[in-house]
């Protein structure tokens, strides 16, 4: 257990200063086509149903994503070295860039989606508020809000599709609840605008509730989390 927890840490992908899109991870949810024109996805009745899933998109920059694709290639040509990737499915992926959903913005930004599958407790992506207090587990984070994450990275059905999986994250900045919207690839929403020249980390903190939701928000959330 020691050792899984070592290779996980060691292998995770920190992202700083990313915006989120419909976070689903305070609970597991699944999809269903019986919600608006394109389906969508809604809470599972069994939280411990393996065919659930947490989600949620993330807004990054150019140079952000390009360090995104590289460490996926990485991890791609590692999987094939110790045969979790299969040689065909290999063979038919010339890029695991093409097994990555990125959706371009109109501000230049890209949207990547970002999936774990319920497979146990294990795999519920953790949530940290800025001071580096852990959130309750039913924390719901909002749409638009400035966080920092780390992923890892599965490819399901050896080399087949690849999950970005969203491990743990810190809350930067929460964004004002909006109402929610169901259809997963309908990108309403515009990342709150920041000065390229301000510190987050040295941002004052402060408490933010949200119905009976309460997290510390800006202040120094240092790069260790």
């Amino acid at each position: 257990r020691l050792g899984y927890l070592k290779h996980r840490r060691k292998t995770m992908h920190h992202i700083l200063d990313c915006f989120a899109r419909y976070p689903r991870i305070n609970q597991p949810y699944i999809w269903t086509d019986s919600v608006g024109e394109k389906g969508g996805t809604i809470p599972a009745a069994d939280p411990t149903d393996k065919g659930a899933h947490y989600e949620l998109t993330i807004n990054i920059k150019e140079k952000q994503l390009k360090d995104l694709i590289e460490v996926v290639r990485k991890d791609w040509k590692s999987a094939i070295e110790t045969g979790k990737v299969t040689k065909d499915n290999a063979a038919k992926c010339n890029d695991p860039k093409n097994l990555m959903k990125i959706e371009k913005q109109a501000d230049k930004t890209y949207d990547v989606a970002c999936k774990i599958k319920n497979y146990d407790a294990d795999c519920k992506p953790l949530q940290f508020a800025a001071d580096k207090q852990r959130l309750p587990d039913d924390f719901e984070l909002t749409d638009g809000s400035h966080i920092h994450i780390g992923v890892q990275f599965y490819f399901y059905q050896k080399g087949k599709g690849l999950h970005i999986q969203p491990k743990k994250l810190r809350v930067v900045q929460l964004a004002e609840r909006k109402p929610r919207q169901d259809a997963v690839d309908d990108f309403e929403a515009e990342a709150a605008p920041t000065d390229p020249d301000a510190d987050d980390f040295d941002a004052p903190q402060e408490t933010v509730t949200y119905g009976e939701q309460q997290a510390t928000v800006g202040g120094n959330a240092s790069q260790d989390f």
